[in-house]
């Protein structure tokens, strides 16, 4: 079993035998197995415990896990949260906000310590539930492929991997594992709660079905594979149309050209929906069928709204030219959108320059008045020339806040919200969370890409005046 691991961690996975790696290790039989043979192959493991809170001996796992590192002499790290809580504040399954908390915790320590991959303890068990899982919600190929042995989730992590080692042992191997070395694993008692459909599944169906077939589980371990198989020759296809339709990605967001998929068939679309959605929730159960057709429907405008909840959080909405894919809260920018940082005032001087952070600048500099400018010499929206008497410097620059009002060049009297502002110059809906606004004191002087303010006109008697500059440097 020893060489099995060491083949899946250095020639499947392609690992260092010298690099550190955590492992997640719950105390239960899989895990504890999953610690102990790293400790027998010689891997410098980092044993990570999460807990949940979520029974009553939870807090005694973890000091079970903690000695049994110190036993192995493994460095031992611990997280905990309440799952209970975040899972009603993001309105997710209990299983979900749990898998959710403990992988943020799991990529975050591996981060911080740069180690090489993040080990679990998935079993060719825990592969036949997943695969049944996404059968009874309802799934394509993509859920028949099972979980891999190595993958980069990037939701948490764009560069450390996830490494499942034991996806090809059985759950009755461990346990023999256990009692040949002595180990006397923590029973978690909620794998025997029927409330949740995994343990219905392993408790109900797989029995079941073995009624059927003896042989059930190492079928669907060997149609997992086929898939596998015919996924590799697929995905090429797929890939390139995907990037192709692809407008903008960032954490927590992806945004395609609406026209371009409508051009596919609907099948088409719907894989590139998926794959936009595991990129975005790589561990969701609950992308199935379903939820690809309410996104794809969006597109050819056959539901009447523009909106549509796909799972735990995730929903797709379409514009006039795109379809995006988001998590609640998430903040959608696109490469010719400026954003500003969240929750800073940024100072600009004169002359000076201001970056933000996906490449653009807005620049100032001083400027001698000439008899030839007037208030409409800011006919460049990327370009506005201020009265320098009329500022009280030096300016700031920060997003919009509840209150913010603006008074538009060529507007001689009253003021209107910044949002009415948005809204009027038609800015997109998804640039104006971000959109940065540049201030004298407490007035919105300017716009930038839009408008000068009124107050801040160069006018016949200006003799000393400013000039910002909206610019994109990559």
């Amino acid at each position: 079993m020893v060489d099995q691991i060491q083949n899946v961690l250095y020639k499947t996975s392609g690992l260092d035998r010298q690099s550190r790696l955590i492992v997640g290790v719950s105390g239960g039989v899989d895990s504890l197995a999953l610690l102990h043979l790293l400790h027998s192959a010689g891997c410098n493991v980092v044993v990570a415990h999460f807990n949940h809170h979520l029974r009553q001996d939870a807090e005694a796992d973890a000091q079970f896990v903690a000695q049994i590192a110190r036993d192995l002499g493994c460095a031992f790290i611990r997280g905990d949260g309440d799952v209970a809580r975040m899972a009603a504040a993001e309105k997710l399954s209990i299983e979900a906000a749990a898998r959710k908390a403990r992988y943020r915790f799991l990529f975050a320590e591996a981060e911080r310590l740069k180690v090489q991959a993040v080990l679990t303890a998935h079993t060719a068990d825990d592969q036949v539930e997943t695969l049944l899982m996404h059968l009874i919600r309802g799934t394509g190929l993509n859920g028949l492929r099972g979980m891999q042995p190595r993958t980069v989730l990037h939701y948490y992590s764009s560069k450390i991997p996830l490494v499942r080692p034991l996806l090809d042992t059985w759950r009755e191997e461990l346990e023999a594992y256990c009692r040949e070395k002595q180990l006397q694993p923590r029973v978690d008692v909620t794998n025997a709660d029927p409330t949740y459909l995994r343990n219905r599944i392993r408790l109900e169906l797989i029995p079941l079905l073995a009624d059927y077939n003896p042989r059930i589980k190492e079928r669907l371990i060997g149609l997992a594979a086929n898939v596998r198989g015919s996924l590799d020759v697929l995905e090429d296809a797929v890939s390139e149309k995907y990037n192709l339709a692809l407008l903008a990605s960032g954490e927590g967001f992806r945004s395609f050209n609406r026209a371009q998929l409508v051009a596919h068939p609907s099948v088409t679309q719907m894989e590139i929906i998926r794959r936009a959605a595991l990129e975005i929730l790589p561990n969701s159960e609950d992308i199935d069928r379903a939820a690809l057709v309410r996104a794809a429907a969006l597109l050819d405008g056959s539901t009447s709204g523009l909106r549509a909840n796909l799972a735990d959080g995730l929903d797709a909405q379409v514009t006039s030219d795109r379809l995006t894919l988001f998590l609640a809260g998430s903040l959608i920018s696109e490469p010719e959108w400026p954003v500003c940082p969240a929750n800073q005032t940024l100072e600009l001087t004169v002359p000076g320059v201001v970056q933000f952070e996906n490449g653009w600048v807005i620049e100032s500099q001083w400027l001698e008045a000439g008899t030839e400018l007037e208030f409409d010499s800011n006919s460049d929206p990327n370009t506005a020339i201020l009265d320098a008497y009329s500022l009280t410097l030096p300016l700031t620059i920060r997003r919009r806040a509840s209150g913010d009002r603006f008074q538009p060049l060529g507007v001689e009297a009253g003021s209107q919200t910044v949002g009415d502002f948005f809204t009027n110059v038609k800015m997109p809906r998804d640039a104006r969370v971000g959109w940065p606004l540049v201030f004298s004191g407490s007035q919105v002087i300017w716009v930038p890409g839009y408008r000068l303010a009124e107050g801040a006109k160069v006018h016949k008697y200006s003799r000393k005046l400013v000039q910002l500059r909206l610019l994109q440097k990559s």
